[in-house]
């Protein structure tokens, strides 16, 4: 049996079925996943799962120290492909595949997500308006509501107290609070640098309740300094601790882009007043379906600032009941409208 035009790896967890919803759900759209009997890692199986489909979304993280099977299985086959990685690592391993992606005609997409696709996209806009732009900050507001997926939790915790190497300095992750004024109605949040992505992109999260960011930043702080403790370990424990706290949090959520320069900064930040975890999926599905109808050309790795014009991009995120923001510098944050 031919697979449908859309698949997406790993449509079960977390982010994957946002992803499959976002794209119209099944049986519209093809999932796998390890619970269906699919391995990602079975180049095989994947080969005659994805045979006949158009585009492959690559949803099953975490994505440190994953290879590049189902890009590589994707090219193969001669399907477009996308992900939502924010691994550099992995991101470099799929960059990797480039030539061979030329070679099939077919599009590799990449860390869409809202790091680094989403705040690549939004810096765009944004760099005209900043005279002599240095540096791009994003900063994630999640809700505590609905639960995330073992991946989710993982890859969050994994990086508080470990060394951030691309600026170096003795900094690690999870450290140097800052309340952040996101708009609202999510408002003030205290955020912590959370990774790096590049020299000039900087990502930073807060929790919705603000003692949790400062017990996981004492935590990092130990880390940083002993090599301990693992925090990846205990990732059942922090999931179980969240289940009843979800109780006192929101499903509120927002992505906040802000990109400074010597003398002036410019922000973009995108709200939603419930369903915020849908943010990270959302430049995922876009991507398919841009893909899928023709929209995208080019063929191999393409920078995700570069497939699509940023404001038609934010056009697509409020069609999906997004709230769109925008301020230069520190004064009030004005809604997006487009032109």
């Amino acid at each position: 049996m031919s697979a449908p035009p859309a698949v997406v790896v790993g449509g079960t967890g977390f982010f994957g079925k946002l992803v499959v919803d976002e794209l119209g759900g099944s049986p519209s759209v093809g999932v796998l996943s390890r619970s269906g009997g699919c391995d990602q890692h079975d180049e095989d199986e994947l080969r005659r799962r994805l045979a006949g489909a158009r585009v492959v979304v690559h949803a099953a993280g975490p994505y440190q120290g994953l290879a590049p099977t189902v890009a590589k299985v994707a090219v193969e086959l001669g399907l477009h492909y996308v992900d939502l990685a924010d691994d550099a690592a992995f991101l470099a391993r799929v960059g990797e595949l480039h030539e061979s992606a030329v070679g099939a005609g077919v599009a590799l997409l990449p860390g869409m997500s809202t790091v680094p696709g989403l705040a690549r996209i939004f810096a765009r806009r944004l760099r005209p308006h900043v005279p002599g732009a240095e540096r791009t900050r994003v900063a994630f507001a999640p809700g505590l509501r609905g639960q995330r997926g073992e991946a989710t939790f993982r890859s969050a915790i994994s990086v508080a107290g470990r060394p951030l190497t691309v600026t170096g300095g003795g900094r690690h992750g999870w450290s140097e609070p800052l309340w952040v004024p996101f708009p609202e109605p999510v408002g003030p949040r205290l955020t912590y640098v959370a990774a790096e992505v590049g020299e000039d992109l900087e990502v930073r999260a807060g929790a919705e309740l603000a003692w949790i960011g400062r017990f996981l930043a004492r935590l990092a702080r130990v880390r940083a300094r002993f090599g301990r403790p693992r925090l990846e370990a205990w990732t059942p424990l922090f999931r179980a601790l969240c289940r009843p706290l979800s109780l006192f949090g929101s499903t509120k959520g927002a992505v906040l882009v802000e990109v400074s320069g010597p003398e002036s900064a410019r922000a973009l930040a995108v709200v939603s007043a419930q369903g915020g975890e849908r943010l990270p999926a959302a430049p995922a599905a876009i991507a398919a379906r841009a893909l899928l109808s023709g929209e995208v050309h080019g063929a191999g790795l393409l920078p995700a600032e570069g497939w699509m014009n940023p404001d038609r991009f934010l056009l697509e995120l409020k069609r999906r009941g997004f709230a769109i923001f925008e301020r230069p510098g520190a004064d009030p944050w004005d809604a997006w409208e487009p032109a």
